[in-house]
């Protein structure tokens, strides 16, 4: 089993469980439908830019779990290469 490392968590069901979890197919927005027959659409290029923006936060909160590196030179360029693209407009 890999390590997988988590920088963020969504919710928006007042404590229910997500039953549902869909990508958009350019995989721009995320949809999830809860327990409790809400659905939420979630504009994934907002999270991406904000765990970009805390990438070096977020490594230095796990890493002294994580051991020396496991992988923070990818999620720093991750990060890099999102922060370096244009921002999308605003719709």
């Amino acid at each position: 089993m890999s390590n997988r490392i988590c920088f963020l968590t969504l919710t928006c069901f007042d404590g229910w469980d997500a039953i549902t979890v869909n990508f958009s197919p350019d995989g721009r927005r995320l949809l999830m439908a809860g327990e409790n027959a809400d659905a939420q659409v979630w504009d994934l290029s907002y999270f991406d830019r904000h765990i970009a923006a805390n990438a070096e936060h977020f490594i230095a909160r796990i890493q002294p779990d994580l051991g020396k590196d496991h992988g923070c030179d990818r999620v720093r360029q991750w990060a890099h290469d999102v922060l370096s693209r244009e921002t999308p407009p605003e719709k």
